[in-house]
């Protein structure tokens, strides 16, 4: 179903659970990586290609949206290719109960991280904050 072997995927395929009958992986091809929503009542899976040398390190789900983050390689100058890091977000509600005929917007945003020797955030950790009155 991630339409991805293991051995030619740069990174370990990552899952997670959205509920008891649905998940959302995340897998590399050779030049992007792509979003898998895969709905246990349905034969068909949705996926979400990122843009190319857009890669994923980690992501989470709240609700139903998924957060993720990771790097952006800009490969503009071949001889001094540049990073910058990268998170975005997107919404799976059009996917579910929908059997692969679904589609959404994927919201991004780059960046340098300053001071340091790398521009790549590799874990995602979501705060779920509940006000009190």
């Amino acid at each position: 179903i991630l339409k991805s072997h293991y051995d030619i995927t740069y990174t370990t395929p990552l899952v997670r659970s959205v509920s008891p009958t649905t998940i959302v992986s995340y897998y590399e091809d050779t030049t992007h990586g792509a979003f898998v929503v895969i709905d246990n009542g349905y034969q068909l899976a949705d996926t979400m290609e990122l843009p190319p040398h857009h890669y994923v390190y980690d992501f989470e789900v709240l609700g139903n949206t998924v957060y993720f983050c990771g790097k952006m390689i800009d490969g503009s100058n071949v001889y001094m290719p540049t990073e910058s890091a990268l998170v975005g977000k997107f919404d799976i509600s059009p996917f579910l109960n929908n059997g692969g005929n679904a589609s959404t917007t994927i919201y991004y945003i780059t960046f340098p991280v300053e001071n340091r020797n790398h521009n790549m955030l590799k874990k995602m950790v979501l705060m779920h904050l509940v006000q009190h009155y």
